[in-house]
């Protein structure tokens, strides 16, 4: 399945399969203000906000805290975000989760290689970019995030 596929796949369904609304699209340690008892107390920083699906809002909190050491996507830390995300908004598109979030990463991947390419960066290996690397590890993991997603 192309990522065309999938990203059509996940537009095909209704709005009432897939809730949209408005999302901060940016949710990063850098844009949590943290009190001294470790707890979060703002969110900060709307400039990438913006309206679309809501589970595009978990593929950007998996990229910031869903990753290893080594900046490869955890599977372990996905899967705990997830059942985190849907403990307080139940993931009725728990289906399409999985293409969304690659596609997430895609668009994020194909963001920074623009970037890159705009600065006259001398690209490699596409795999230099966190983000490249991740869609390829959600796209290589489906069944497992399919999987876990059964925790219900």
């Amino acid at each position: 399945m192309t990522l065309h596929d999938r990203l059509a796949s996940i537009y095909a369904h209704s709005t009432a399969s897939v809730p949209v609304g408005f999302i901060h699209n940016d949710i990063t340690p850098s844009n949590l203000l943290i009190d001294t008892a470790g707890e979060v107390t703002a969110l900060l920083d709307f400039d990438d906000s913006t309206q679309t699906h809501l589970a595009y809002e978990l593929g950007a909190i998996i990229g910031a805290f869903g990753r290893d050491r080594d900046q490869r996507a955890d599977p372990h830390r996905a899967y705990a975000l997830v059942a985190a995300y849907d403990s307080v908004r139940p993931l009725e598109e728990v289906v399409l989760l999985p293409d969304s979030l690659a596609v997430r990463a895609a668009a994020e991947g194909i963001s920074v290689l623009a970037s890159w390419l705009s600065s006259s960066r001398r690209i490699v290996d596409p795999l230099e970019s966190f983000s490249i690397q991740e869609f390829l590890d959600i796209a290589n993991d489906r069944q497992g995030l399919r999987g876990a997603l059964t925790f219900r």
